[in-house]
């Protein structure tokens, strides 16, 4: 797992954050799921992110965990994964490869507000999107424009914000090894 400490809550850095965060980590057409499973296939799974935006306040991280194959080095992941990250911050995104993320975005945004816990709690997500808001932001009423500060988000943003947060200096790396097995003694044959 990979960590970035994320922008502080309705900052220009945080819109252009949980874009940047779908253009890593949007499933299996995100960059470091495409790359490290699909194309280079040094790792079984990758994915990541946030979690959702919208609710989360305070200090949070931008994660990336990876489920990389036994006959690949820890050395090795890392720098396929930086390659990926230097590759966004050397490079950008084009402005097409952003209005394709844009557009699941909104779509993810108007399918929150519209999503429910059953029959017993339709309409879950507007309530939850609310309460967020009017706790965090103190006003309920960005859950009508929120999404602005989201679609404005430039292409040069994008590279801006990959610049100074994905920081090889200012990241945390947590290893997590499969435990090894303890070797079996040999049997001895009894006379």
């Amino acid at each position: 797992a990979i960590g970035y400490l994320a922008p502080a809550r309705r900052t220009a850095d945080w819109y252009t954050a949980a874009l940047l965060d779908q253009i890593l980590h949007g499933g299996r057409a995100g960059r470091v799921y495409r790359r490290l499973v699909l194309e280079q296939e040094l790792a079984i799974d990758a994915g990541g992110g946030t979690g959702d935006f919208i609710e989360l306040n305070g200090p949070f991280q931008i994660v990336t965990r990876i489920t990389y194959k036994p006959d690949v080095s820890t050395e090795e992941i890392v720098a396929a994964y930086d390659a990926i990250i230097e590759e966004l911050r050397q490079k950008g995104i084009s402005k097409a490869e952003l209005d394709e993320i844009k557009v699941k975005f909104r779509s993810d945004y108007y399918s929150a507000l519209e999503g429910g816990h059953g029959a017993s709690f339709p309409r879950f997500g507007l309530m939850h999107y609310l309460a967020c808001f009017t706790l965090f932001d103190g006003d309920p009423g960005l859950i009508n424009t929120v999404l602005d500060g989201f679609l404005a988000v430039t292409p040069e943003q994008i590279q801006d914000v990959a610049r100074r947060y994905l920081v090889r200096t200012q990241r945390a790396i947590v290893y997590r090894l499969p435990a090894q097995k303890a070797a079996q003694p040999e049997a001895q044959e009894v006379a």
